[in-house]
């Protein structure tokens, strides 16, 4: 839980709290939650639930979801970041429970995939351009690469929190955008997979400059950060890196006005 006041009195507005809990992952952070292939994070901000992508196996997400008292038909927005089996795996099982929730998808996201989820609800929304989805929460559009990928955006008392599928199109270029569109906030955290696997050294200190050039805060690795990466992000960011898994959460308290 974080509470360091780290804008100014005229950037901070009346925000609600932010909870980032991981309910997928490679790595667990509780011996009751079962790891697997991929990423998932539910994310509840104020009285929105939100679930953003779903990891590769549907009865793991669920599993988990249960174990941490989450109510999948509470859901009530559905971020897809991009269409890689680990993120999209238990699609089918979480809507077999939730008809309701809208979906937001990147706008090039494959058409039959597309079309699987509209046989289970039809509100499903194509994003290609920076969204608000709900107040203080932001798709920060689509991004063009092996993936066509979006990432999400939310505004909480201390600054910009980013959450990441894989980052196949390049961490720096979503921490830019992020910048574009809030030009006079700070980047609190970024949470997710920063598609460390199968790069070189020199590489991965790469990603870790474009965190440090755009004064990121706090980063937590997940699903796609190995641990060397996640070690070497470790280091990095010292105090400052969260360790990150399966039953892992985070809370940013809204501050008080």
């Amino acid at each position: 839980m974080f509470s360091d006041n780290m804008r100014s009195e005229q950037q901070i507005q009346k925000i609600m709290d932010v909870q980032l809990t991981v309910l997928y992952d490679s790595v667990s952070m509780d011996h009751d939650m079962q790891t697997g292939i991929g990423f998932s994070c539910f994310i509840q901000v104020g009285n929105i639930k939100i679930l953003f992508d779903t990891g590769s196996d549907g009865l793991i997400l669920l599993e988990n979801m249960n174990k941490l008292g989450i109510d999948p038909r509470s859901i009530q927005l559905l971020l897809i970041s991009h269409s890689r089996l680990g993120n999209i795996g238990g699609l089918e099982d979480f809507l077999n429970l939730n008809r309701d929730v809208s979906v937001y998808i990147p706008d090039k996201f494959p058409a039959l995939l597309a079309e699987n989820i509209e046989i289970f609800t039809k509100k499903v929304h194509r994003v290609l351009s920076v969204e608000e989805l709900y107040p203080d929460v932001f798709s920060l559009g689509e991004f063009l690469g092996i993936f066509r990928e979006q990432a999400i955006a939310i505004r909480s008392s201390k600054g910009i929190i980013i959450v990441v599928g894989c980052a196949h199109y390049g961490i720096e270029a979503i921490l830019q955008r992020t910048k574009e569109t809030f030009p006079d906030e700070f980047i609190f955290m970024v949470v997710g997979g920063f598609h460390f696997s199968g790069l070189g050294k020199e590489e991965k200190y790469k990603i870790i400059a474009d965190f440090q050039k755009y004064k990121v805060r706090h980063v937590a690795a997940c699903f796609g950060c190995e641990e060397t990466g996640r070690k070497i992000l470790q280091r990095a960011y010292d105090k400052n890196y969260i360790p990150l898994g399966a039953g892992g959460s985070i809370t940013v308290k809204a501050n008080k006005i």
